[in-house]
């Protein structure tokens, strides 16, 4: 597998369901406790969800608006979409930036998982683990 094809690990990835195609030996469990464990992890899975949305992905998009990081080839955004809910926005990879006139980056081509992508710089929301955050930790 080619590291460019790498997916990194993302909270979003715990909130969508797994798909599982086994089905578990009912034999040895207790019908009330499987219903019992089931509402557990519902009630769980629905209360990370709440949390990663408000307070994840929002604080994601009050941090776009600050000017400290510069996007990066190889940095890890979130593509923002008028027609997805946050939690549904595509990750992908800058591959390269398009500069104005002015040397700031306008546009940026991304590598998503359907193929390379143009897109403005204001649709684009890094994760935290940026490549400016990268460089000053290593």
């Amino acid at each position: 597998m080619d590291s460019e094809d790498l997916l990194p690990l993302t909270p979003s990835m715990f909130l969508q369901d797994i798909k599982e195609s086994g089905v578990a030996d009912l034999d040895f469990s207790d019908r009330s406790k499987l219903l019992k464990r089931q509402r557990f992890l519902q009630e769980l899975r629905e209360q990370f969800r709440c949390r990663f949305r408000k307070e994840y992905l929002a604080q994601l998009v009050q941090r776009h608006g600050q000017k400290d990081c510069e996007l990066k080839v190889g940095d890890i955004v979130l593509v923002g979409s008028d027609n997805l809910k946050r939690i549904n926005w595509p990750i992908s990879r800058v591959q390269e930036l398009c500069t104005g006139r002015d040397g700031r980056a306008r546009v940026v081509k991304i590598k998503t998982r359907t193929g390379i992508l143009v897109r403005p710089v204001q649709k684009l929301y890094p994760l935290e683990v940026c490549s400016c955050t990268q460089d000053s930790t290593v």
